[in-house]
């Protein structure tokens, strides 16, 4: 970078007061164009986003005597879900109408045939989970009465995408692994009964259970 010669001058004393004057001035003029914004306290998108984010998330535990095997926490990305996540995203991200409804739209499109969870597993050995390796000691399903049972048609290790899903899902911690599991079903779910994902294998088997009608 280059640098312009530095040039000294001298002021009278009398002119050091109006120069500090008009300095402080200045900056004061200028620091207010960086001043944050706050947010509409009478939003509702966050505390809408909070209450789906409880209703749609099942945690669970398998241990062996008093040791920690897999400890899992998974939400089930609904309609409802879906909905209180665009309502929230759009505020996050200052999004038109336009984006918001083509969004939703979207959302609610996908929602139909393919079932999404995101789920955050810990155990104390961390190659022990592995859930996107063909090698993993867990084999996972989704089972609903009258659907039958059906295995994933993907798995997506989210790793790279912690941070953020960090601020969407507070129960991920550094200590968990992150993935989006999806389900493509032969045609949409009703909204009545229990929809289980299963995590299963030779070191145990956990079920995480949502209520449909909840």
């Amino acid at each position: 970078m280059a640098f312009l010669p530095e040039h000294r001058h001298r002021f009278p004393v009398f002119g050091c007061p109006l120069a500090i004057m008009l300095l402080v001035l200045v900056m004061g003029t200028g620091c207010s164009s960086f001043r944050t914004v706050s947010r509409d306290p009478g939003d509702s998108s966050q505390v809408l986003y909070e209450e789906a984010l409880r209703n749609w998330t099942v945690h669970t535990e398998i241990y062996k005597g008093f040791d920690p095997i897999l400890l899992t926490s998974g939400t089930f990305r609904s309609s409802a879900f879906r909905r209180a996540y665009v309502n929230k995203f759009a505020w996050d991200y200052h999004l038109d109408s336009q984006i918001k409804k083509k969004m939703l739209a979207d959302e609610q499109a996908m929602s139909e045939n393919n079932l999404e969870f995101i789920l955050a597993v810990y155990s104390p050995n961390p190659e022990q989970p592995r859930l996107d390796s063909r090698d993993s000691i867990w084999r996972i399903y989704i089972e609903k009465e009258g659907l039958g049972r059906f295995p994933p048609s993907e798995i997506q290790n989210l790793r790279k995408q912690r941070t953020q899903l960090e601020q969407l899902y507070p129960y991920i911690t550094p200590w968990n692994q992150i993935y989006r599991i999806q389900f493509r079903i032969p045609k949409p779910i009703k909204a009545t009964g229990q929809l289980h994902l299963i995590l299963t294998g030779v070191l145990g088997e956990t079920r995480l259970t949502f209520n449909l009608e909840g």
